[in-house]
């Protein structure tokens, strides 16, 4: 079977194949009509694809057609959301490439909804089939064999934390804080004689993602420009350059920002004392996520012994491949 990482994010899609393929975009879907890409400025990673009849723009090509794109399944049976659906065949449609193969998929659930959530999913996912046109290739994606984990736990079985395992204190925590658009997930695992557990009493999901900055700066770009309304895209556009433009000339936003950046990290540091149960132990913290990219220096002060993940945005699909390997052997 073929094996495939997957991570289904509320910002972005991200996938890993045992071939190598890694592939990331935006999960935005909109219900659209068939039409040339070609007579489109489409980014790299916009998508038109045709599923089971019905064509679906996938990434920014959603956004740019319209403003009632969907991001898709905050609800728990996420997996009946038609959004999800179309996020999942592209994905496998992807990282299959036209090869009409049966794939071992390994993909994940927010901690939130892990327990209640698990086994109904892997039963969506076993026997998950559809068919898809994309990129001129039309094939039938399916899914044979699916294994769901905890979200967050997929980052420590990643092979960026290959050399953090290595150096773990005996009979001590470690806690992935993992930063994500909508949520932070935090897995905890106990490492004990050579062996991880699981600490699934310890796990949790805070409401608390990027999106949490992106909202108020979107209202306070607006106040600046006398906008009505400025979307969660250009806000997290402003985000990343730090100036906003009215009448073409630039307004500087960066206190705004670093305001907002030192809120969220420090409503992170809250939510995690709340919820998490330390004990007497050593708890070694790894910072992952897209979310650790832009809170980063922000997240340092607050945890200034913890570990930064590299190839943070693609740490969790890369260790759900690691996983599929694992049960394949």
């Amino acid at each position: 079977m073929f094996k495939v990482g997957l991570d289904i994010g509320y910002g972005h899609t991200k996938v890993v194949t045992e071939d190598g393929k890694r592939i990331i975009f935006p999960s935005i879907a909109k219900k659209g009509e068939a039409i040339e890409l070609d007579n489109l400025l489409g980014a790299k990673e916009d998508y038109i694809i045709n599923i089971n009849g019905t064509t679906w723009y996938v990434g920014e090509m959603a956004q740019k057609e319209s403003s009632f794109a969907t991001r898709a399944f905050e609800q728990t049976d996420r997996y009946n959301d038609e959004a999800f659906q179309t996020m999942l065949s592209t994905a496998l449609s992807l990282a299959t490439q036209g090869a009409n193969q049966d794939v071992m998929l390994v993909t994940g659930l927010p901690l939130s909804i892990y327990e209640t959530s698990q086994k109904e999913f892997c039963g969506f996912l076993k026997g998950f089939s559809a068919h898809t046109e994309l990129g001129g290739i039309s094939q039938e994606v399916k899914v044979k064999e699916a294994i769901v984990f905890p979200q967050a736990g997929g980052i420590f079985f990643s092979p960026s934390c290959v050399n953090i395992k290595k150096d773990l204190p005996e009979n001590s925590l470690v806690t992935v804080i993992d930063i994500g658009y909508r949520t932070t997930d935090c897995a905890s695992f106990n490492f004990s004689k050579g062996s991880f557990h699981f600490l699934i009493e310890n796990s949790f999901t805070l409401d608390i993602g990027m999106s949490s900055v992106f909202r108020p700066l979107s209202r306070a770009i607006a106040k600046k420009i006398g906008s009505i309304d400025i979307s969660l895209e250009e806000s997290e556009n402003v985000y990343q350059k730090g100036v906003c433009f009215k009448n073409n000339k630039p307004v500087d936003m960066s206190d705004e920002i670093n305001m907002l950046k030192n809120s969220i990290a420090a409503n992170i540091n809250e939510g995690y004392r709340s919820n998490a149960g330390q004990g007497a132990k050593i708890n070694n913290i790894i910072l992952a996520g897209g979310g650790s990219i832009a809170l980063r220096d922000e997240l340092l002060n607050i945890f200034p012994e913890a570990i930064s993940v590299a190839d943070t945005q693609m740490a969790n699909a890369l260790g759900f491949l690691s996983i599929a390997n694992r049960f394949d052997l």
